[in-house]
C-alpha cells in the first residue's frame, strides 16, 4: 500500500540552531575573558575593552563555560526530539505535534487544489503547529519547503515537509484529479 511518511525533528530549526550558537559562544568567550581578565586594546583606533567585570565572584569563569557546554548538548539532545510527524494514508493525511500527540486530519477526498511553495524569510520562522495566519493554518519545523492544501470548505494549510514532490505526488496517487501548480 503506498504510503506517506515524514518526521521533523527540533533541533533542526536554523533560526532556533543560531540563537544557541550565539549563546554558546558568548559564554566561551566569558569564559576565556575570566581566565585572562587583563584590559585589551585593539588594533582599530583607541578601542580599549576592560577587565573581567565579574572577578569577585568565585568560579564564575567556569559557570559560563558549564553553561556553554550545556548549550551545545542541549542542542544534540533536539536534533533526536521529533515536532512533527505527517502520515499519509489513502484516505487522509494526518498531522502529529510531539510530545502532546494533538492530531490535525486532512481528509483527501476534499482536496481541490494543492501549490509546492518556498517559504520567503525561513531563518526567523519558529516552529508552528495549527497557528492560523492569513486564513491559513500553518504546520512547520524547518527547512524552506512547503505544501499548500485547500480543501472544499475553503480551509487552507500550509504544510512544510522537506519532500513537497512526494507529498504532492502520493495526494495525485489516489485522487489524480486534484489540481496542482509548482511554484518551487
Amino acid at each position: 500500500m503506498f504510503q506517506f511518511r515524514e518526521k521533523q525533528f527540533l533541533g533542526y530549526n536554523q533560526f532556533y540552531i543560531l540563537i544557541r550558537l550565539v549563546l554558546s559562544l558568548f559564554c566561551f568567550v566569558a569564559y576565556y575573558w575570566s581566565e585572562n581578565p587583563k584590559p585589551v586594546y585593539t588594533v582599530i583606533g583607541n578601542f580599549r575593552i576592560g577587565s573581567y567585570p565579574a572577578k569577585d565572584i568565585p568560579n564564575s569563569g567556569e559557570l559560563f563555560f558549564l553553561m556553554g557546554i550545556a548549550i551545545i548538548v542541549f542542542s544534540i539532545v533536539l536534533m533526536f526530539i521529533p515536532h512533527l510527524k505527517i502520515n499519509g494514508n489513502k484516505d487522509q493525511l494526518t498531522l502529529i505535534k510531539f510530545p502532546s500527540k494533538k492530531k490535525i486530519e486532512i481528509p483527501l477526498h476534499e482536496i481541490t487544489f494543492l501549490r509546492c511553495k518556498k517559504l520567503k524569510g525561513n531563518l526567523f520562522l519558529g516552529t508552528l503547529f495549527n497557528n492560523e495566519k492569513q486564513g491559513i493554518k500553518n504546520f512547520f519545523t524547518n527547512g524552506d519547503n512547503a505544501v499548500e492544501i485547500t480543501l472544499n470548505s475553503g480551509k487552507r494549510f500550509l504544510i512544510g515537509t522537506n519532500k513537497p514532490m512526494e507529498l504532492v505526488n502520493f495526494v495525485k496517487f489516489f485522487y489524480p484529479q486534484i489540481n496542482v501548480l509548482e511554484n518551487i
